[in-house]
């Protein structure tokens, strides 16, 4: 007979590989005519959901707010519900449509890092294999938009993963964003 300890701790490891459904659940109708970046962020929804459930964290509801914050304000700004000034809605247009930029960095810094280290203890993983966790499932995640290109993730996600243990949520989301914005920048400037 399985264990409690023993089916959270599979759980906990099916669940920190979303990237690895995104070619599964593009084949659901609902999802056929998707991007793969909200199918992305409907499977860490979802996994999000899981997780909470199984551990009695409401990881969910939280990353539900997240998607909401982070989605909802720009479209109100962008559909003129309030009047805003040109380099507002410019700065509004530039977000809707570069999710990159600061949407996704939020929801994967809050899935990757914070939700799997609060797991993790639970399952009494050490910080070294949540580092290691961390790590090879943010990289992993990648594949479908990257392919081998999304080696480079998995140092990234090493790095945030160390980070996140000794400077927080915040200031690993900030390091996200940052890097995100320079490497639009960069690309914006010499890949026209």
């Amino acid at each position: 007979m399985l264990s409690i300890q023993w089916l959270k701790s599979l759980i906990f490891i099916f669940i920190t590989m979303p990237g690895a459904f995104i070619y599964i659940v593009k084949e659901i109708p609902v999802f056929k005519y998707k991007s793969l970046g909200e199918i992305y962020l409907y499977i860490l929804f979802i996994f999000d959901l899981i997780l909470g459930f199984v551990f009695q964290k409401y990881f969910g509801i939280v990353f539900m707010g997240l998607v909401v914050v982070g989605t909802g304000v720009p479209l109100v700004c962008e559909l003129n519900i309030w009047k805003f000034n040109d380099t507002y809605r410019k700065i509004v247009r530039i977000i809707v449509n570069n999710k990159s930029l600061f949407l996704f960095p939020i929801l994967e810094e809050v899935h990757f890092r914070w939700i799997l280290f609060t797991v993790g203890q639970t399952l009494s993983i050490t910080i070294f294999a949540f580092i290691l966790i961390s790590g090879l499932s943010y990289g992993i995640a990648h594949i479908p938009y990257l392919g081998i290109k999304s080696l480079y993730k998995i140092i990234q996600g090493l790095i945030l993963a160390t980070l996140f243990v000794y400077v927080g949520l915040t200031m690993v989301v900030l390091c996200h964003i940052s890097f995100n914005t320079f490497v639009y920048i960069y690309r914006l400037q010499y890949k026209g």
